[in-house]
C-alpha cells in the first residue's frame, strides 16, 4: 500500500521512529463492603419439600479510583482519575434453591449498576505518517444490567434424568455508551432468552 511504501522510504532515509511501550500507572484505591446471607428455609412444611429450600444472597458496595495514563510523550505524562474499569459501585445477587430427592431447582438474579468499561475514550499518540490522534478524556461505560436465570433437574426414573436451563429471562441486552454527559451508543448486543432441555441416561 502507499502507506507501507511511505514508511519504508522513511526508514531507509534514517528518519525518526516512534517506539511505544506500556507504562505502570500511579495506582489507585478500591474499597468497599460485602454482605452475604445464606439460610436453609427449614420452616417450610414438609408437604412443600421441607428443609430442601434455601436462599443465598449478597450485596456489594464499592468505591474505586484509578490514576490512568491518558497521554505520554517524551516530555510529559498526563494522568486522569476515574473509577476502576469493570467495577460496579453497586451489585447484588439473590438465589432461591430447592434440593430434594427427585428434583432440584434454582432461580438466580444478578444486578450490576452502571460501570466504566474504558477510560479514556481515546488516548493521545503519534503514528508515523498520520500525526496526532485526539486525546478524549471521557468514558465508555456499560449500563445497568439485571439478569434472571433458572435451572432445574428431575429424576424421571432410576435410569433417566431431565434437565432444563433458562437463561436471561429478563431479556437483558449488553448496552455500552461513550461520553458521560452526552451518551452515544457504542455497542448494543442481545442474545435474547435461551432455554435448553436435556436428558441423561444412566445404566
Amino acid at each position: 500500500s502507499a502507506t507501507n511504501d511511505y514508511n519504508a522510504a522513511y526508514l531507509q532515509n534514517n528518519g525518526d521512529v516512534a517506539i511505544t511501550q506500556a507504562m505502570n500507572t500511579k495506582g489507585g484505591v478500591l474499597e468497599g463492603v460485602e454482605i452475604t446471607y445464606t439460610q436453609n428455609l427449614d420452616f417450610i412444611p414438609a408437604v412443600f419439600g421441607g428443609n430442601g429450600f434455601g436462599v443465598n444472597a449478597n450485596y456489594t458496595k464499592i468505591h474505586s479510583k484509578q490514576h490512568y495514563v491518558v497521554n505520554a510523550t517524551k516530555t510529559a505524562t498526563t494522568y486522569g482519575d476515574a473509577p476502576w474499569s469493570g467495577a460496579s459501585p453497586d451489585a447484588f445477587n439473590f438465589t432461591m434453591f430447592y434440593d430434594g430427592l427427585d428434583w432440584s431447582a434454582r432461580v438466580s438474579s444478578a444486578f450490576r449498576s452502571k460501570y466504566v468499561y474504558q477510560y479514556p475514550v481515546a488516548a493521545g499518540s503519534d503514528v508515523l505518517g498520520y500525526g496526532d490522534s485526539p486525546l478524549v478524556q471521557d468514558f465508555i461505560y456499560s449500563k445497568n444490567t439485571f439478569n434472571v436465570d433458572f435451572s432445574g433437574s428431575y429424576d424421571i426414573s432410576e435410569n433417566m434424568d431431565m434437565t432444563i436451563d433458562a437463561l436471561n429471562l429478563t431479556n437483558q441486552p449488553d448496552r455500552r455508551f461513550a461520553y458521560a454527559n452526552s451518551p452515544q451508543t457504542t455497542k448494543y448486543a442481545s442474545t435474547g432468552r435461551q432455554v435448553f432441555v436435556g436428558f441423561r441416561l444412566k445404566y
